[in-house]
């Protein structure tokens, strides 16, 4: 479990950064040149909304779940007895799970339609495909579930800081 938790949030970590450095270069280009020609790279607003916002938005969500970094209202549950806190957090995991198993479905059905369709922008006379960017949800919402299946599975002495340690041991 541990080597899938750690492929999940390299892959991630990975992705999302060469996203982030991909559109940051993009949109410095895109304003250098304004700035020097008085003309900026063809569809760069469409291509950063489309492509490189969704990947930065969507893909780190299972990474921030690894690392019990996503939204999370514990100031009352803490304080409950026992019984109420674990009632709550196993009403949280399932609502999570099922949410995100929805979501997945259905981004998933959105995405085979724009891929048979073949969507793209229409960006002066340029015609841009985004059928690829729907992609990037339903694989996001899979991955959340997967980290969510099995953090629930994974033994309970296992902890983010455990599998920081273990990042560490494989890159030496």
């Amino acid at each position: 479990m541990k080597t899938v938790f750690a492929i999940v949030r390299a892959v991630t970590l990975w992705l999302g950064g060469i996203t982030l450095a991909l559109m940051a270069l993009q949109v410095t280009v895109d304003v250098a040149l304004r700035a020097t020609r008085g003309v900026g790279l063809p569809a760069t607003s469409d291509i950063v909304s489309m492509y490189w916002m969704v990947v930065v938005s969507f893909l780190p969500v299972a990474y921030a779940e690894i690392h019990q970094r996503n939204v999370a209202v514990s100031a009352l549950v803490d304080r409950a007895p026992g019984w109420i806190g674990l009632l709550s957090r196993l009403l949280a995991y399932v609502l999570s799970l099922a949410v995100y198993g929805l979501l997945t479905y259905q981004t998933v059905l959105e995405a085979v339609s724009r891929t048979r369709r073949g969507t793209f922008v229409e960006v002066g006379t340029l015609k841009l495909p985004v059928w690829q960017s729907y992609w990037v949800l339903p694989v996001s919402f899979a991955l959340m579930v997967l980290v969510l299946l099995l953090t629930r599975l994974r033994r309970s002495g296992d902890t983010p800081d455990d599998l920081e340690a273990m990042d560490h041991a494989h890159a030496d």
